[in-house]
């Protein structure tokens, strides 16, 4: 850096100095694709077991939804390290957990119906009583 700023390149020594600057991110990013890796595999074998435990068919289509969410999440972390379009993943991401919450709301509103029909009604009879 000193050498290129004594021969007098000074537009390369300020790429060479964001450069340097940003191999730290790039770093992270790095053990983010590993540390991901690593867990997914993990992750992966203790749920194919624990699944084929129980008796579940489709073990291996489990464990690889897991594997597959854990990659798609360790990118997105990348991405933002690394800071490539970091306004547009949070967008995503925050879209995806709104999208999961309104799916388990749905499912749980629509699944529970004849059960909190049926408590509202126990309640009805013993305030009446």
């Amino acid at each position: 850096m000193v050498s290129v700023e004594i021969l007098g390149f000074v537009q390369f020594s300020a790429v060479l100095n964001k450069l340097i600057s940003w191999l730290p991110n790039l770093i992270v990013a790095i053990l983010i694709f590993v540390v991901a890796v690593i867990v997914a595999d993990i992750l992966d074998k203790i749920i194919r077991a624990s699944v084929q435990k129980i008796g579940v068919k489709y073990v291996g289509a489990l464990g690889g939804m897991i594997r597959w969410a854990i990659y798609i999440f360790a990118g997105l972390a990348i991405l933002v390290q690394l800071g490539v379009a970091q306004s547009l993943i949070n967008t995503l991401i925050t879209a995806v957990f709104g999208m999961i919450a309104l799916a388990f709301g749905l499912a749980f509103g629509f699944g529970g119906k004849d059960a909190a029909a049926k408590i509202i009604e126990d309640l009805r009879r013993k305030i009446s009583e």
